[in-house]
């Protein structure tokens, strides 16, 4: 069964169109396990082994919930749409309730940047029980209310990845929720209508991580965001999101916001969209696991 992978995001259904996937990449990639695929994981505790990574960080949500997030402009957070749904009351939170500690190794972040709105792809579905309702839509942009210092390089984004290739995870988690953890050498298994299988190690708060992959210069490109993971027969495989038309969308719903919208306003053509903050009213909050 799939599950998502915030941290407090309970398992979800799962699809005859997910599974037919699997079913499939497992039968053919039986031959080519994780193990086989030549994986190494590092933990990022030193700002030496940090060097390069830094506009990763985790992404904290009323303070008890958390993803990785991955800056793509110096005010911009790329991220797993369901990350900002309360799942609970499977609303949208509010956009000054989410928090990007950026570069966090060690318990403390190098940068800690709020919300100020965001957009999330609207057709975007939180209960959505068909890989096209969940997977390929999983994406959100968070705009940040002030820019992340100037060594922090936003990453490119690229063309999803051939299958085959090899790519690379940064991600916090369970047992790395302090400490980010890099992971090279992880595998492509398939591609599926805008969904990527990946055969990457990822854990609950791995939920929008970013998915890297070399370009022609040997830059680092984000080419996929982790939006959940499955267990096949004793053998965990990530699902990725497929950012070329999704992301292309959500580019053109952020650059159609104003920069000082009316506070508080939910627009009502686009219901995914969340706009700077009202003064707190109460509201629902996400539980403590």
């Amino acid at each position: 069964m799939p599950y998502a992978l915030c941290n407090l995001t309970g398992v979800i259904r799962a699809t005859r169109h997910i599974m037919a996937a699997i079913l499939a990449v497992y039968l053919a990639a039986t031959m080519a396990s994780a193990g086989a695929s030549g994986e190494s994981s590092t933990r990022l505790v030193s700002g030496l082994d940090a060097a390069g990574w830094q506009a990763v960080g985790r992404l904290e949500v009323n303070n008890l919930a958390y993803c990785t997030g991955v800056l793509i402009a110096p005010d911009v957070v790329m991220t797993a749409a369901h990350c900002l749904f309360d799942p609970r009351t499977k609303t949208p939170v509010r956009p000054g309730d989410v928090v990007f500690q950026a570069d966090l190794r060690n318990g403390r972040a190098s940068a800690t940047l709020r919300g100020n709105a965001y957009v999330i792809h609207p057709d975007f579905d939180y209960d959505g029980a068909t890989q096209s309702e969940r997977v390929t839509k999983d994406l959100a942009l968070v705009r940040l209310d002030r820019r992340a210092p100037v060594d922090f390089n936003p990453f490119p984004t690229g063309q999803r990845p051939r299958k085959g290739s090899d790519v690379a995870v940064v991600s916090y988690g369970m047992g790395r929720a302090e400490t980010p953890v890099l992971e090279e050498g992880c595998t492509v298994l398939a591609r599926r209508s805008g969904m990527l299988v990946l055969n990457c190690d990822v854990e609950f708060g791995s939920s929008g991580a970013p998915v890297f992959q070399q370009d022609i210069s040997g830059r680092m490109q984000v080419v996929s965001v982790i939006s959940s993971a499955i267990d096949l027969k004793g053998t965990r495989y990530a699902l990725g999101t497929d950012l070329q038309r999704p992301l292309a969308t959500l580019n053109a719903l952020l650059a159609d916001l104003p920069d000082s919208p009316q506070p508080g306003v939910l627009r009502k053509n686009l219901p995914k969209v969340r706009q700077p903050d009202a003064p707190k009213s109460g509201g629902a909050k996400f539980l403590r696991p």
